[in-house]
Parts: structure tokens; sequence; C-alpha cells
């Protein structure tokens, strides 16, 4: 869909849908800037969104004035060296900002290296896990809030605005809740797992530790039951997106949603996009498919966004009680961004004239 075709279904909107969008890291975050760009800069530059109030205020609490939200995955999050790093946090913010690395999929593009080479000098550090200068300036301001007395979605605003980003990026909880593999050699802290490990360790279930006691975001349920359209990202489900999806009363909120609920598959065929996905399903007991995603997003989601590829699962699906759109699911490109996410609005007829 080129930017003009863009322009024309823009213009068919007499409203744009209050969209939820549950991210993980590279591959939610490439979604999230297509339905970014595509409200915050195409809509507001052509008036097809009125313009957005200044406020002060922290953004669940005025929800109704901002039509688009991506709410992230925080089980990633861990301490180095004495700082708190939010990976697919900052993956999100660094891809709205347009200063993502693209080649590495993470960090920023055209970041320097001498902390961790001076890091290196001493073995005990834990430099296995990569962190730019510039990267390290954003853990640095955010652990300084942190120890100011803000909390993780207040300090996600404030960098938000700091890199000239819409306040619309929160984290899942303000708890703290950490995603563990469980191996043959023992429970991983998912980055000891991913990066460290370079994820050759067998991933036979996983545990997300802290989730007895945390809550959701305050203002998540609200959001999620404002909603028109939920959009969970092609995320890797295991280890991004059920973390948001296990938080107390989630689910059940999506469930009795009645927001249009799309599902945009990670997967072609039995190949991720990125990420060890097609191993974690077959080690699970699933189809290494979309037909494992939909399992797994039993009840959640009634439409699913499939590359051409799997048109083949389209009836099995539909046997399911879901839907299908088949599209390019390739999101490599801003423009392909852009594009799919104004695919998915095609999908939400109401807001057709």
């Amino acid at each position: 869909m080129s930017a003009s075709e863009i322009n024309v279904s823009l213009s068919a909107c007499h409203k744009l849908p209050r969209t939820l969008i549950l991210a993980g890291g590279v591959g939610g975050a490439r979604l999230a800037q297509g339905f970014y760009n595509l409200y915050y800069k195409m809509a507001l530059s052509e008036k097809y969104l009125p313009a957005i109030p200044d406020t002060n205020e922290l953004a669940p609490a005025y929800s109704s004035t901002l039509p688009l939200h991506i709410v992230v995955n925080t089980g990633d999050d861990l301490e180095w060296m004495g700082l708190k790093v939010c990976p697919d946090l900052d993956t999100n913010l660094y891809t709205l900002a347009e200063l993502n690395s693209e080649k590495q999929g993470w960090g920023l593009k055209g970041d320097t290296w001498s902390a961790l080479d001076m890091l290196k000098r001493w073995p005990e550090n834990p430099t296995w896990f990569n962190v730019g200068d510039a990267d390290l300036a954003l853990s640095l301001q955010r652990t300084y809030w942190l120890g100011q007395g803000l909390n993780l979605a207040q300090v996600s605003r404030r960098l938000c605005l700091g890199l000239g980003v819409q306040p619309c990026l929160w984290p899942m909880s303000l708890e703290e809740v950490s995603t563990y593999v469980n191996t043959p050699q023992g429970a991983l802290p998912f980055q000891e797992y991913f990066v460290k490990g370079k994820a050759q360790a067998t991933a036979l279930s996983f545990t997300y530790r802290g989730l007895a006691a945390a809550q959701p975001l305050p203002g998540l349920l609200d959001l999620i039951s404002e909603a028109e359209l939920i959009v969970l990202a092609p995320s890797n489900p295991f280890v991004s997106l059920l973390p948001i999806l296990s938080l107390p009363g989630v689910k059940q909120a999506v469930q009795k949603s009645s927001a249009h609920k799309i599902a945009i598959s990670p997967l072609v065929g039995s190949r991720a996009f990125k990420g060890p996905l097609s191993a974690m399903l077959q080690t699970a007991g699933l189809p290494v498919s979309v037909l494992g995603l939909a399992q797994l997003y039993s009840n959640l989601v009634e439409k699913f966004f499939l590359d051409p590829q799997d048109h083949s699962l389209q009836k099995p699906l539909m046997n399911m009680h879901i839907d299908t759109v088949l599209a390019d699911l390739e999101l490599s490109s801003k423009a392909q961004r852009l594009a799919l996410a104004a695919l998915v609005l095609k999908e939400v007829p109401s807001y057709v004239r």
C-alpha cells in the first residue's frame, strides 16, 4: 500500500479507533512504529486526527484524549551494573523516535562502545550484555529518576518526551515481573538465556517470577475496556505477550472487551521472523505454525493476519472461529510497517464511511 493509498484510506475514516497494542521487542516495535506514524504523524498532519492536548498528567489518566497506546513487556528487564535496563521498552522507544539500529535490531544507530570496552578490563563484569554509550546514558537517566521516587510509567513518559515521542508507551506493570526460561541446565533469566546463552538451551517451560504480587499498569484495564481495536503484535507469545496477558485481570479484560481483536503472526510457515519461537512451540507440544499461536491466544482474538504462504491454514483457523487476512508481514522498512498498520485499520469497518 503506497503513501497516497494510505492517505485515501485515512480520509475514508470518519474517526480513528482508540487502539491498544500489546508488544514485545523488535517485532512489536516495528508494528508499533507503523501505527505511531499513521496516527501521530500522517493523521495529525493531514488533520484526520484532532490536535492532542498538552498535558502533564500520566497518560492512562487521560486515555480518552490519546488515540493510540502501546503497552510493552517488562519481563525481560534486568539490573545491569546497578542500572535498571528495560530492553523491550527501549527498543520500542528508539524505534518510535527513529533512533534505533535497524541492522542490530536493538540499541541505537551510530552508538559507540567506549564504556563497555573499559568494563571488559575486569572479567567479572557482565559484559556479555551489550550496552552502547548512548544506550547506557538512557539507562542512567531511568535509574536516576527511579531513585528520585518516580515510577516506571512516569519515567517512560519523560523518556518519550525527551526523545520527541508522544507519551503513549507504557510498561505492563509498575512491579517487577521477571521471565525465567526453564532449561535442562536450570532456570535462567531471559537475558542470560537469550543473549549470554544465545538461546542454545532447550526452553522446556517459562516462569514469570513476581507475577503473583504484581498488578497491571494502573489504568491498563481501563485502556482495554475503552479500546476499539486491540492488536497483539508479532512478538514471541511465551516471553513477550503472555507475561502481559498473565497479569491479574488482563486476559479476562481482553476477552470481555468489545474491541476488534487482531493478532499479527510472527511466523511464516514454521519459521519465525526473529528469535527461537519455532523451537519453543515444538518443545511446548504445539503446532509450529499459526495454529500453535491460535491455541495460545484462545478466546482472545477474532482475526489473524497471516503471510500468504500460510493460506492453507485459513480453514483450520476458521474452524477455531478465527477469521484471517492474508498480508505481507515483512516489516523491514518503515513503508511496510505503515502499510500493515493501514491494512489492520481497514479491518475495523465501523470506522470507514
